[in-house]
C-alpha cells in the first residue's frame, strides 16, 4: 500500500503551551470531532488544506493529514490527525486531537469549533466523542463522577 500520510511539522513559535500532560495532572484527554465540509460552498482538497493551516496557526504538534486512510504513524497519538472517518460519507472528516490535559482539551475545542461552522456541518452522522483516561499506568479506573462535564 502506498503511503498516504502527509506530516506537517509543528508550529513551534504557537504561544499556546499547555499541551503536555503535567506532573499534576490526574487525567488525560483525547477529542475527535466528525464533520461534513460544504462541498456545496468550499471544493474538499482545497478546504482540507485551509483547515490544515488554521490548524498550524493555533497548534504546537504535528498535523498528520490523510484523506485516504488513517495516519499510521507511531507517534499519532501526539498529533492532530486530519483524516477520513469510516462512519462518514465521501465529504465528511475527521479531526483528532493529541493526547492533551484538561486546559488542552478545553483550548482545543474552543479552536477547532468555529472551523466546522466556518467550513462545514455536522448531522446525525457526525458526532465529537471524548477519550477521558488517567496517566497512571497503575491499573486505577477513572472516576467518572470526578470529570463529569459540569466539574470540566
Amino acid at each position: 500500500m502506498l503511503e498516504t500520510t502527509k506530516r506537517y511539522k509543528a508550529n513551534r513559535a504557537c504561544a499556546f503551551d499547555c499541551y503536555d500532560l503535567q506532573q499534576n495532572d490526574m487525567y488525560q484527554f483525547g477529542c475527535e470531532f466528525e464533520f461534513y465540509i460544504n462541498v456545496e460552498k468550499y471544493n474538499f482538497l482545497e478546504t482540507i488544506e485551509k483547515i490544515k493551516d488554521e490548524v498550524f496557526n493555533f497548534s504546537n504538534v504535528d498535523i498528520l493529514v490523510d484523506i485516504s486512510y488513517l495516519p499510521n504513524d507511531l507517534d499519532k497519538n501526539q498529533c492532530i490527525q486530519i483524516k477520513p472517518d469510516q462512519s462518514l460519507q465521501t465529504n465528511g472528516i475527521e479531526i483528532s486531537l493529541p493526547i492533551t490535559s484538561q486546559k488542552g482539551i478545553k483550548y482545543y475545542i474552543k479552536s477547532i469549533l468555529p472551523l466546522i461552522e466556518k467550513y462545514g456541518y455536522t448531522n446525525g452522522d457526525t458526532g465529537l466523542h471524548f477519550h477521558i483516561s488517567t496517566v497512571k499506568t497503575d491499573g486505577k479506573n477513572l472516576n467518572f463522577y470526578l470529570v463529569s462535564p459540569e466539574k470540566l
